[in-house]
């Protein structure tokens, strides 16, 4: 079954509410410590994006269900998501998205048990935090 707004036709703007909504919904799953469900409502917002063609907003979601999927110990699929964002990107990008992309695979490394991968992904992270001042808590 197709998710509403997701026909053929259908109105791009509806369609990408329809995706924020799964994605916000998303959050407050993931918040909650639920990340399976979390994961569920992103993949359903990732889903639609794609069909709206809606790359900039697929990036976001994207590292949102990496996260959960750190979480979750499912290593391999976050890793090939942050990867699909970082091509998303196109090698540019806002900073700060960039860093977040290198604080995941510093995560998938550690959870993969490789500890000086970890942290040359986190050290990337930080000089790119440090281009907005912000260390996102990774300095910590």
């Amino acid at each position: 079954m197709r998710e509403p707004g997701t026909e053929s036709g259908g109105d791009p703007r509806e369609i990408r509410a329809l995706a924020d909504v799964l994605h916000a919904s998303g959050e407050t799953y993931r918040r909650d410590g639920d990340f399976a469900r979390a994961a569920e409502f992103f993949r359903k917002s990732l889903e639609i994006l794609g069909a709206a063609g809606s790359p900039d907003r697929q990036v976001e979601v994207r590292l949102d269900l990496a996260r959960v999927l750190v979480r979750l110990g499912d290593v391999d699929e976050a890793s090939r998501l942050v990867e699909a964002a970082r091509e998303g990107l196109g090698g540019e990008g806002d900073p700060r998205v960039r860093a977040e992309c290198h604080q995941l695979l510093g995560s998938i490394a550690r959870g993969r048990g490789r500890p000086a991968d970890a942290e040359t992904h986190y050290n990337r992270a930080l000089e790119l935090y440090g281009e907005v001042r912000d260390d996102h808590g990774v300095a910590a």
